[in-house]
């Protein structure tokens, strides 16, 4: 369940544009984590740097699904996305 959500738009990004998207373990606790994001244009030459478009950050609440309570975060995920 996503409890907050940031984002800070840059630049803008257009429709046949390529991106990479980024996404990083910034915090987690036992029911909850923090996700950092970015979005980058794709350089046209590999010698290139990648354009930073936006970045942002997600907190994500973790739920039983029958009764949407909070509950433990599973270790073989934290230890999959760390």
């Amino acid at each position: 369940v996503v409890s907050e959500a940031n984002i800070k738009y840059l630049q803008p990004a257009r429709l046949d544009d390529e991106l990479l998207v980024t996404a990083q373990l910034q915090q987690a606790g036992r029911a909850s984590m923090t996700i950092a994001q970015q979005v980058l244009l794709k350089p046209k030459q590999p010698t290139d740097t990648p354009t930073l478009l936006c970045e942002g950050t997600i907190r994500i609440g973790w739920v039983e699904a029958a009764t949407m309570r909070p509950a433990r975060i599973p270790q073989t995920l934290i230890q999959t996305i760390s």
